[in-house]
């Protein structure tokens, strides 16, 4: 876990003083579990990247491949009132990831309900939000994971079919320079995601609003239509039988 000083350097002056303390790591296993294991030690506003990760991973505990080439990172947020700001943290990131990525690449990727980010039937980021506690207060991570360059050995079978870069569409972004330009959107998550506009801003570049869906759940999977975003961003989809369900958490599938 050796530090990249000339990154951390690179980053403090793009973020001018907006994190308390920023570390780069050349391999670590993961950003957010960094995040987790030393939150009660470490500063409010702390960033932590890697050039790669070996335990890279997104919700429900899927493996994300994370090899060098990738703009991998996770933001400290403490003291947080609710776990429930974690949802509207992952909105919050999602389109200032998505924002990021447009401007440095004018790639404008699509957000599949509810934190990951697709252009052109690939995926090529995603946003995991976590809330922990150190027994005493509750904080929030927000790690986010970005292909930028496709890796020479390409990506693993398993996802290969479904994982793109930027650089498979665009010049890739210099990715320390994207990292400060999402990480730099990032801040404490609003109580209401009409604040700033996230929520309507997160709505227009969803991939999902008007599709056939399915829903996978504890009693299984289940066929519907997406039928909008909720202020609270919740999922509204509607099931064959014409019943209608907001869903604040869970799996959906879409064919792309």
């Amino acid at each position: 876990m050796k530090i990249d000083f000339e990154k951390c350097a690179r980053l403090e002056i793009a973020l001018g003083g907006k994190y308390e303390k920023i570390l780069v790591f050349d391999e670590i296993g993961s950003t957010n579990d960094y995040l987790k294991q030393n939150a009660g030690i470490l500063p409010d506003r702390v960033l932590v990247a890697a050039v790669r990760q070996t335990g890279g991973r997104g919700r429900r505990g899927h493996v994300f491949s994370s090899p060098a080439g990738g703009a991998y990172f996770s933001i400290l947020i403490k003291n947080c009132s609710s776990p429930e700001k974690a949802k509207n943290l992952t909105v919050l990131a999602s389109v200032a990831a998505a924002e990021g990525i447009e401007i440095l690449s004018g790639v404008s990727p699509g957000i599949k309900w509810v934190n990951d980010l697709f252009y052109k039937g690939k995926k090529i980021a995603g946003i995991l939000c976590e809330a922990v506690s150190d027994g005493t207060a509750l904080h929030l991570i927000c790690g986010v994971g970005i292909n930028v360059l496709r890796p020479a050995e390409d990506y693993p079978p398993e996802i290969s079919g479904i994982a793109g870069a930027i650089s498979d569409y665009a010049a890739p972004p210099d990715i320390c320079e994207l990292i400060s330009n999402i990480a730099a959107r990032i801040g404490e998550p609003p109580e209401d995601l009409n604040e700033g506009g996230i929520i309507d801003r997160y709505r227009k570049r969803s991939i999902v609003i008007g599709k056939n869906i399915t829903v996978s759940g504890p009693a299984g999977e289940r066929s519907a239509k997406a039928i909008g975003i909720r202020d609270d961003a919740s999922l509204l989809v509607e099931y064959p039988s014409g019943v209608r369900e907001s869903l604040d958490h869970g799996e959906i599938s879409i064919k792309l």
